[in-house]
């Protein structure tokens, strides 16, 4: 084991092994920087911040744990307005999407009746002995169409 990462000018170092590592932050944990600190995450985190907390008197306490308290608060409500964002935004798009696809569906079925109508009228028009181009012009049906309908 090389000793020389423990010496106090090592901050920042990429200890290969977590218990060089522990070493080395119980050893200089009054000398690390703000810095050093701040590159750190997880378990060596709350290890500096715990460290922290034992040197604060009773009034400090208090205070940064108000100000912990204070911090949730303000998370919490953030989630809350996300959660009441998405919920809405969720709403208002499927109130839109209904109304889109009932716009949708009555101009299919205005559609398809205009369709059948002229279909009708075309069958009763064949009826009569119209030619088809006549018939075509009038209700607006193919003449392919026309003619499908003479054969039933």
């Amino acid at each position: 084991m090389d000793l020389s990462i423990f010496a106090s000018d090592k901050a920042g170092v990429d200890f290969g092994d977590p218990r060089q590592k522990w070493a080395y932050y119980i050893r200089n944990i009054g000398k690390l920087s703000e810095s050093d600190v701040r590159r750190e995450t997880g378990i060596f985190r709350e290890f500096v911040n715990e460290c922290r907390m034992s040197n604060l008197n009773e009034t400090e306490m208090k205070e940064y744990k108000k100000s912990i308290m204070e911090y949730e608060d303000v998370q919490d409500a953030c989630v809350a307005a996300k959660e009441d964002g998405f919920a809405e935004g969720k709403a208002e798009g499927r109130a839109e999407g209904l109304a889109e696809g009932e716009a949708r569906g009555e101009a299919r079925g205005e559609a398809r009746g205009e369709a059948k109508k002229a279909r009708e009228i075309a069958f009763e028009l064949l009826k009569k002995k119209i030619p088809v181009e006549i018939i075509s012009e009038t209700t607006g049906l193919t003449e392919d169409e026309i003619r499908h309908l003479q054969c039933q």
